[in-house]
């Protein structure tokens, strides 16, 4: 499910030299584009993480998969220029931070200790996968369809992955009776708490950074 809606992770990366080029992006706008991804991501989460303690992570997986699907699509149809890239790079974005989240939140939930770590290592995996598998898949369609068909092709792709996290999904109850279904930020009071979450915006710094490099 993750792997196939991340097929177009990289799509945009693929077709920089041709989208720079039509466009007249300069560099810096070129990285702002690839951030507006990073930036929905972000600010997303503020509002989707805490979603599934109430409607439940099915729901909020499968919502958040169609607006990636959509933003993904939307993007070699609609984008023209800086302005347009922009704001369509924040849609997909924002889809992910709902499937992926949840989805680390559901494996935590189903299964046992024992093989929870394996399980979280082979979900993680399917992202940096889906990495590499959507720079091939759209270079390698960009010489016979060029870059926006084949932008359009991979976005079409991970539609499927709809299909197949109903199919995952449509067994047992996902919603969490822990607390509030709203961002609490005292959590961070917590000093070990604060370690960690300091740790992960230090490792998605230089691992986002050396992306857009």
């Amino acid at each position: 499910m993750l792997l196939l809606n991340l097929v177009p992770y990289s799509s945009y990366i693929a077709v920089l030299p041709l989208a720079k080029e039509e466009w007249g992006l300069s560099s810096a706008q070129a990285g702002a584009v690839y951030s507006a991804y990073l930036a929905g991501y972000a600010l997303a989460s503020l509002y989707v993480v805490p979603l599934p303690d109430r409607w439940g992570c099915r729901r909020v997986i499968l919502g958040s998969m169609l607006v990636s699907v959509i933003g993904n699509m939307l993007f070699p149809l609609l984008a023209h220029g800086f302005v347009s890239a922009l704001a369509l790079r924040l849609l997909p974005g924002i889809g992910m931070v709902g499937v992926y989240m949840p989805g680390l939140r559901l494996i935590a939930e189903r299964f046992p200790q024992r093989g929870r770590g394996a399980a979280m290592g082979m979900f993680t995996s399917c992202a940096y996968g889906a990495n590499s598998l959507s720079l091939a898949l759209t270079g390698s369609l960009i010489p016979s369809l060029g870059w926006r068909d084949a932008y359009l092709l991979v976005s079409a792709i991970s539609a499927v992955s709809l299909g197949v996290g109903y199919l995952a999904l449509r067994r047992g109850d996902d919603r969490f009776a822990v607390g509030s279904p709203r961002l609490r930020l005292s959590v961070i009071r917590d000093g070990a708490v604060r370690l960690v979450v300091l740790g992960y915006v230090a490792h998605s710094w230089e691992l986002f950074l050396v992306r857009t490099w």
